[in-house]
């Protein structure tokens, strides 16, 4: 990790990459450490690693503000990078991308890479609904990148998101494309992060081709290893998507293990409403499934679920 920490919370989410492509402006001597400042990210990297997004994006916030007072390029550029990822966690897209910006500045005037606040803005941005701003931030990010082979983990998952875009534009040809591309350049060491988006891709493009049974296969790939990786909101998407695959196959019973595993994490993490909106999709396929025990499971769940939201609006 170094000094500043900004790739501690990188690896957690399986986006680092190393090197430069681009000349750096002459970096001045490493200052003494601040220990408020070191404190703020070293904790906020544990309460990332142990899923309190919300806890490590105060920790994250007070480096922000006491590097802004230190007036330390490289400082700024950690704090203010792992405090987005923070608020791409947590869905708090407009800050997210206010921040990345103000990450890119200052990395920049440290010396440092900024080929990954590219990738994240794409995904920022495709989040916002801005998808040809999306398109022109993967563009930016791949001239950077250049093809460069110390670039490789960058640029799956730059060919990832595009191949995901493109999906979403309902072009399989394109995404076809930058798949195979990703896939063309993925090396045995890639992290998981990595691998699940893959993963994600690939049953998207079965879904795409009319291939449910591939598709529920990759999604719960998908599913394992964000699991894996500790990446569990991911985690939970994925289990959805495997849900809606796995019930086209007409599995009903596997479709309803995935549906109850992902609204268990939701009721875990008192999203109730989401929770009960996965729930309602496991229980019409009850009816034609002889397993007991999870039938009780979920009618438990159920039941604790809308409990606890009858005693919220008491």
């Amino acid at each position: 990790m170094r000094r500043y920490g900004i790739y501690g919370v990188w690896l957690l989410c399986g986006w680092l990459v190393v090197g430069c492509g681009t000349p750096r402006p002459a970096r001045e001597p490493d200052p003494m450490p601040d220990p408020y400042f070191q404190r703020m990210i070293t904790s906020g990297h544990a309460a990332f690693e142990r899923g309190d997004v919300v806890r490590a994006a105060e920790l994250y916030a007070n480096a922000w503000t006491r590097a802004q007072v230190m007036d330390r390029p490289q400082a700024m550029g950690a704090a203010a990078h792992n405090l987005a990822l923070c608020n791409i966690a947590l869905g708090h897209w407009p800050e997210a991308q206010r921040l990345l910006r103000a990450a890119r500045a200052e990395l920049e005037r440290g010396g440092e890479p900024v080929i990954d606040t590219w990738v994240l803005e794409a995904e920022v941005l495709r989040h916002l609904g801005q998808t040809d701003l999306a398109w022109d931030a993967t563009e930016e990010a791949l001239t950077r990148i250049d093809g460069r082979r110390a670039w490789r983990t960058a640029e799956i998952q730059v060919r990832s998101l595009r191949a995901l875009m493109a999906l979403d534009q309902d072009d399989p040809t394109t995404a076809q494309a930058e798949f195979e591309r990703a896939e063309s350049i993925l090396f045995r060491r890639a992290g998981r992060r990595v691998q699940a988006r893959l993963a994600e891709v690939r049953g998207r493009l079965a879904w795409a081709n009319d291939d449910p049974a591939r598709a529920a296969e990759a999604f719960d790939e998908e599913a394992r290893l964000y699991r894996v990786d500790g990446r569990f909101p991911d985690m939970a998407r994925a289990l959805h998507r495997a849900g809606r695959a796995h019930e086209r196959t007409e599995a009903p019973a596997t479709a309803a293990d995935r549906y109850f595993r992902a609204a268990r994490h939701y009721a875990a993490r008192a999203n109730d409403a989401e929770a009960l909106r996965l729930l309602e999709r496991a229980l019409p396929l009850l009816k034609t499934v002889e397993d007991p025990e999870l039938t009780t499971r979920i009618a438990d769940l159920v039941e604790a679920v809308l409990s606890r939201m009858e005693d919220d609006h008491e």
